[in-house]
């Protein structure tokens, strides 16, 4: 990927391309369409956070962001061969995804955006565009060479200017009243050679139902180009009687897996009349040759964390 590259080859800059056809990073010396970003920062430990109001490039999805808050989260990786999930504590973070950023973004990153139940008796799902997900390794930090490194139109909802310390951004008190940004548990399983990452979220009651958010990351990590054709879902409410979903691709795509574009993100929701449940289920994959193979998607558990109250909590 581009950033890597710029990682690897420029220690002193990171540069982005103006057009948003072009928004790979670039020296700033070999390409004059290029504007300056900012100035790298030292990369954290994976047991060290960043803080809120760092900005950064996503080392994946090559976009810029800046960090709401950070959380450690439970990741359950199933290990194939011992046919049960190891557990281990990881950093995540909740992000902004800079607006001019997601067109291009969008290749790869799907349904960018975080979904609530709002509190008054509007029916549906109320969603804020820009907000992603993002994992510790995925953070590529830089300080920025203005005032207002990203735009976003709720930027300054959860952040503010803080000129005399770094990160330049602090939290707003908005920034903290909004528990569905956070998440607990992350599941991860890796089978056919492609690695699929869950990271569910209770949002809350309405109508009688309980609904979770759920986020998918797919990673090719082989060297074949693969094409996700098809899904299928087992749901289990408890109590209840199972459910099973299918259908073709997912959020309406398709997804192509190749060597150089390997990752593919996508959220979208369940709601039950039960309290708690799981999920699991697979994706059918395509080769070029057209012979098709099954991988799976992790077991993840649908959990309504009442201490969670999100019904009480919206956009002002």
């Amino acid at each position: 990927m581009a950033s890597l590259n710029i990682k690897r080859t420029f220690c002193s800059l990171f540069s982005r391309t103006k057009q948003c056809q072009e928004k790979s990073l670039k020296c700033l010396s070999s390409a004059p369409s290029v504007v300056e970003v900012g100035k790298p920062c030292e990369k954290q430990s994976a047991d060290k956070s960043y803080s809120t109001g760092q900005t950064f490039l996503h080392q994946l999805f090559d976009y810029r962001g800046v960090i709401l808050y950070p959380w450690v989260a439970n990741v359950y990786e199933m290990d194939p061969e011992k046919k049960f999930a190891s557990k281990k504590k990881e950093i995540f973070y909740q992000a902004l995804i800079d607006d001019r950023d997601l067109e291009f973004a969008r290749k790869w990153l799907k349904e960018e955006k975080v979904t609530y139940l709002p509190s008054n008796n509007t029916k549906g799902l109320t969603a804020i565009q820009g907000l992603d997900y993002v994992a510790h390794d995925d953070i590529l930090p830089y300080t920025g060479v203005d005032n207002c490194p990203i735009e976003h139109p709720c930027l300054y909802h959860f952040l503010k200017y803080a000129s005399f310390q770094s990160p330049h951004y602090k939290g707003q008190p908005n920034l903290y009243k909004h528990p569905w940004l956070k998440v607990y548990d992350v599941y991860r399983e890796i089978s056919e050679n492609i690695k699929v990452t869950v990271i569910p979220a209770f949002m809350g009651i309405k109508d009688n139902n309980y609904w979770w958010r759920y986020t998918i990351r797919l990673e090719n990590l082989g060297s074949e180009t693969v094409q996700l054709r098809h899904r299928s879902w087992k749901i289990y409410p408890k109590p209840g009687a199972p459910i099973r979903k299918i259908g073709r691709g997912v959020v309406g795509e398709e997804p192509v897996l190749s060597p150089d574009f390997p990752f593919f993100q996508y959220s979208s929701h369940i709601s039950l009349q039960s309290s708690s449940g799981y999920m699991r289920g697979n994706y059918v994959m395509e080769k070029q040759d057209q012979t098709t193979f099954k991988c799976k998607i992790p077991n993840f558990s649908l959990e309504s964390t009442i201490d969670m109250d999100i019904k009480n909590d919206t956009i002002d």
